[in-house]
């Protein structure tokens, strides 16, 4: 029994550690994504902020390769016959171009939908796999 209790003690303190790490970030996209709805844009290029303040129904659209970090609010991403959802604390990650159908799902006006997209790079991610030696093989120190 005593492993069990240990065994959901670390888990509990890794849950609460990784809330504490979240709150800067959530916070930071919130403070970031004040003002009208929609995408707003940066002058950081590949990076934009979302908000909407009312359920958005389904939207087909091309996706491009992207880091999406939901601070509030829950959002549905479909392509080809699977569904993702996420929300605040979580993220979706794309790494190729796809066709998707993507819709909010939780946003008010006191609660709006707010997220952080950081579009990739493909041809820096491209460089840097080029550089980056294949797995097992031994570095120089």
């Amino acid at each position: 029994m005593q492993f069990c209790t240990s065994w959901g003690n670390r888990l509990m303190q890794q849950y609460d550690d990784r809330e504490k790490q979240w709150l800067p970030l959530g916070s930071a996209i919130r403070r970031n994504a004040m003002g009208a709805s929609g995408a707003l844009h940066t002058d950081i290029p590949g990076l934009e902020f979302h908000r909407h303040t009312q359920l958005r129904g389904a939207f087909p659209h091309f996706m491009r390769p992207v880091v999406i970090v939901v601070a509030q609010g829950r959002k549905m991403i479909k392509f080809g016959d699977k569904e993702h959802r996420y929300g605040e604390g979580m993220c979706f990650v794309a790494g190729v171009n796809m066709p998707v159908t993507s819709c909010v799902l939780e946003a008010s006006m006191e609660e709006p939908y707010i997220s952080m997209s950081i579009y990739l790079d493909m041809g820096i991610l491209g460089e840097l796999a080029a550089k980056t030696p294949p797995r097992g093989t031994p570095q120089a120190c």
